[in-house]
């Protein structure tokens, strides 16, 4: 962390660096249809993530104490760099059928992937606060979303997401020693654009009976949401309140492919429109007691919405 207004150069700006290195081996999946099938990372291969990380806060109206103003508004900009080397899958069918290969490789190329956020803070007061909030995030194809014949397999790109959110926070105190309270509302509006989410398709050979399965970037979810948080604290008293709305469309344009006899098959038929992905409604309420330094009772009530998974099996 780089603290630059302590420094020589006196800038309003701080700078959080980081580097990170994550190894995984020995990962393996399997499922059976008919057909035992188990993906595995291939011998002599491991899936590593290298990480370079840099946030900076920097202050456009910083606090003078010549003029003890209140009101400050800080930039946020930041960026995650990640470099994923490429590794090999094999695909082992234990019960071998002939016209089957018993293990190949799937090579996953080399994938740069760049990560922004940035953000806009601005303290009214003391009291008050507005936060305008950009990001993104992406998640890369699991072992079980390759696809299982050679000639299917297109490399697969990383799901994507974009947010955007308008964060108002106010606190309120009053009071003073075992009668001084404060409440804390959080009020949220949000946007959030899912991309490139991995489909995932089976087709049947009439010939063996033996179901092929194959996946593709085609995934488009669009959800708008409230979230309404409120904290009060009295003595050794705590209440926490909150809820959430959300609503998701799911707008994925499913593309044409030949099937497994060359035909063409037009993948947009029997798609539920709005597929409930995420729970519409979550809620949570949170009573913590502090009976001495030692030791407190809390209970908690948690809400969570339904939702639902599309299974198709006419296509």
């Amino acid at each position: 962390m780089w603290i630059l207004q302590k420094s020589k150069l006196n800038l309003p700006i701080e700078l959080t660096t980081g580097l990170y290195y994550r190894r995984a081996f020995g990962l393996y999946t399997s499922y059976t249809d008919g057909f035992f099938k188990e993906y595995r990372l291939a011998d002599n291969s491991a899936k590593e993530n290298y990480g370079l990380v840099l946030n900076s806060f920097f202050d456009v109206t910083p606090k003078r104490r010549e003029n003890k103003q209140n009101h400050q508004l800080q930039l946020i900009a930041g960026v995650r760099l990640e470099y994923i080397p490429e590794y090999d899958i094999a695909l082992n069918y234990r019960d071998t059928l002939p016209g089957l290969p018993g293990e190949y490789k799937v090579k996953y190329e080399n994938n740069r992937v760049f990560i922004p956020r940035a953000g806009l803070i601005y303290k009214v007061n003391q009291n008050n606060i507005v936060k305008l909030l950009y990001g993104s995030g992406i998640k890369q194809p699991s072992f079980i979303q390759v696809s299982d014949r050679k000639e299917d397999i297109n490399e697969l790109n990383q799901s994507t997401l974009t947010s955007l959110e308008l964060n108002f926070l106010n606190t309120t105190r009053s009071g003073e020693g075992r009668k001084y309270w404060t409440n804390q509302v959080n009020f949220s509006l949000f946007y959030n654009q899912l991309d490139s989410l991995i489909e995932r398709f089976s087709e049947a050979d009439q010939e063996t009976d033996d179901i092929f399965y194959f996946s593709g970037n085609q995934g488009r979810i669009r959800t708008w949401g409230g979230e309404l948080t409120n904290q009060f604290n009295f003595n050794k008293l705590q209440l926490s309140l909150s809820y959430t709305f959300q609503t998701s469309t799911n707008s994925t344009n499913f593309t044409t492919r030949p099937n497994i006899n060359g035909e063409i098959v037009v993948d947009t038929t029997n798609i539920i429109p709005n597929t409930q992905y995420s729970p519409q409604h979550l809620g949570y309420a949170n009573l913590i007691w502090e009976i001495s330094d030692h030791l407190s009772l809390g209970t908690k009530l948690r809400y969570v919405g339904s939702m639902f998974s599309e299974y198709n099996t006419d296509w």
